[in-house]
């Protein structure tokens, strides 16, 4: 089997193994998560096929992101020297590489055809289409009887917790949140968001019936990011949009905004209306006042961080260790007013002190600086929209994060942004001629290997 068809293999099926689902499920056996022993089964592979093939050893440094995952990476490994939980900071580490880094260098060593990675794009959106719909229905009907199984079945004490379905809530006349087949509403909201992306992308460069499909498949994504009843999700995606518009010509401006509202109708009216008082919400919060809807707000997150603050300074430069704020909640142990410190950054303040954060802000900072620049190069507009697109993408992905946490969405994230600069890099029209385009690609990745991959 090619080392393409395996790296399709582990991407479509990286989804469905929430991190809560714990096969071997039995006392007196260690608590292993199916998602952990997948990742683990694949970082075996890919190690043997890295070892035997000389192209594909060359080709991983020529990856444009190796640079600040490494930095990461290093990052992690600087705060669990001095962890005071050394063995999850070391679990957290090793995850990283597995769920993360490894994710990348196996995309972008895989494809080497720019219809190969079109096609994967199809395929995933098509999966998180049928999810959607799923998500949707089991939300009207009001029982999901795949993750009520699964909870019942193949979790444990520890994990059982890590579901929230919010089934007995209420928000702007809905009741509950849909969820699908994750482990939270705002995980399930940010991977559509991402995926309702690729759509667009995929429909603005579509003709014919592919075209109309792409416009349906926008549709049920965007009513499936509306049930899941969440504001997150509303911000990851009105950030992606104003970054969007904002760098576009006054045509294309047009457009977004003819396409927006078309979306906002057609969602209120399956809503009820819910989804014009959803996004009015998150305006209402920003300006500091009550918006009537239940959740975090903008006095609740200053509390939070003045809670982050005091544990920040007991350990300012590396942290605490690694997962040290998940091991608080999942112990009982987190102080009342940090409330599970809801956001990515008093995470690492928490976790990883001064040396993650500044980790992380290089990681995404990297990510937005190589995207406009692919934009700027690019001489064909399916590029330079792609470009924009998942730049815009990256910045919206960091407010998601700083608003809720990775959620376990960050796999999702590797693997759009990595397919995007694979897609860019193999395309034959993007420069003038090869030369001109192994000196570019050099010089914005900063490595001296090229495209080995391709010679």
């Amino acid at each position: 089997m090619k080392f393409r068809s395996l790296a399709t293999i582990y991407i479509l099926f990286v989804f469905f193994l929430p991190k809560s689902i714990s096969p071997i499920n039995m006392p007196g056996f260690p608590i292993l998560s199916a998602s952990r022993m997948y990742y683990s089964v694949w970082l075996i592979i890919f190690l043997g096929v890295f070892i035997k093939r000389k192209t594909i050893r060359k080709s991983v440094l020529s990856y444009p992101f190796f640079k600040p995952m490494y930095t990461v990476m290093l990052s992690m490994l600087v705060v669990t020297i001095f962890a005071q939980n050394v063995g999850a900071s070391v679990s957290v580490m090793l995850g990283f590489f597995t769920e993360s880094f490894l994710l990348g260098l196996m995309i972008w060593v895989a494809y080497n055809k720019p219809d190969e990675i079109t096609y994967i794009l199809r395929r995933a959106v098509l999966i998180f289409v049928v999810l959607a719909v799923y998500g949707t229905v089991s939300y009207f009907v009001g029982t999901n009887p795949i993750m009520e199984y699964l909870e019942a079945n193949l979790t444990n004490e520890s994990t059982r917790g890590l579901i929230s379905t919010y089934a007995d809530t209420e928000r702007l006349g809905l009741s509950g949140r849909a969820y699908s087949i994750f482990s939270h509403p705002m995980q399930y909201g940010g991977f559509l968001v991402m995926m309702l992306c690729v759509s667009f992308y995929l429909y603005n460069s579509d003709i014919g019936i592919r075209k109309y499909l792409n416009l349906l498949y926008m549709m049920i994504l965007a009513s499936g990011i509306v049930f899941t009843n969440s504001r997150t999700p509303i911000v990851f995606l009105l950030v992606i949009i104003v970054t969007y518009w904002c760098l576009q010509n006054v045509k294309e401006k047009l457009k977004i905004i003819y396409a927006l509202l078309f979306v906002i109708m057609v969602s209120s009216v399956i809503a009820n209306n819910s989804t014009i008082e959803l996004v009015s919400s998150v305006f209402t919060e920003v300006f500091g006042e009550k918006s009537g809807v239940a959740g975090s707000s903008l006095e609740m997150r200053l509390m939070q961080f003045g809670e982050v603050i005091k544990l920040f300074r007991e350990a300012p430069i590396v942290g605490h260790g690694l997962a040290t704020t998940s091991l608080m909640i999942k112990d009982g142990m987190m102080p009342v007013d940090l409330l599970n410190a809801e956001s990515a950054l008093f995470f690492q303040l928490i976790d990883a002190g001064v040396v993650g954060v500044l980790a992380h802000v290089y990681f995404f900072g990297f990510m937005i600086i190589f995207f406009l620049k692919q934009k700027r190069q690019a001489i064909n507009d399916d590029l330079k929209k792609l470009s924009l697109l998942i730049g815009s993408l990256v910045l919206g992905y960091v407010s998601y994060i700083l608003v809720t946490g990775f959620l376990d969405t960050f796999k999702l994230f590797i693997i759009i942004t990595t397919l995007a600069a694979r897609y860019i890099w193999l395309n034959p029209k993007k420069y003038e001629d090869r030369h001109s385009t192994v000196r570019r690609w050099s010089n914005i990745t900063h490595f001296r290997g090229g495209p080995m991959s391709l010679r």
